[in-house]
């Protein structure tokens, strides 16, 4: 990433945290990443941030992470992902968990497709 992207989004981080009253600590702590590396990204000075870390911060920050990643260079995966690494990815949920909700999401699209007239 350059310079320039590597300002750009120390500044976009820098407003949505402050916009959410977050301390850079503060901040750190949600996301499990250090102080000194919110500090760095804030300064321009952190060059290639991990995807799963944009993802944790976006949720943190509660801002889209189509931004960060945009603003990155990254792009984003053309169609839907798979129903698990989504829930994953979006709501830090156990293989456990995300079998429960498959279960219970094909209860519902068959009890949808079963009372479907036609």
């Amino acid at each position: 990433m350059s310079e320039s992207k590597a300002k750009q989004l120390g500044t976009y981080v820098r407003r949505a945290r402050l916009a959410k009253d977050l301390s850079l600590r503060g901040l750190a702590d949600m996301i499990g990443v250090s102080f000194s590396a919110i500090r760095d990204l804030e300064a321009g000075r952190f060059r290639e941030p991990r995807p799963a870390k944009l993802a944790k911060l976006a949720r943190a920050l509660e801002v889209p992470v189509e931004d960060l990643y945009t603003i990155v260079g990254y792009t984003m995966p053309e169609g839907l992902p798979e129903f698990g690494p989504y829930l994953r990815t979006k709501y830090e949920l156990s293989s456990s968990e995300i079998k429960q909700l498959n279960k219970l999401f094909e209860d519902l699209a068959a009890k949808k497709k079963g009372g479907r007239r036609g």
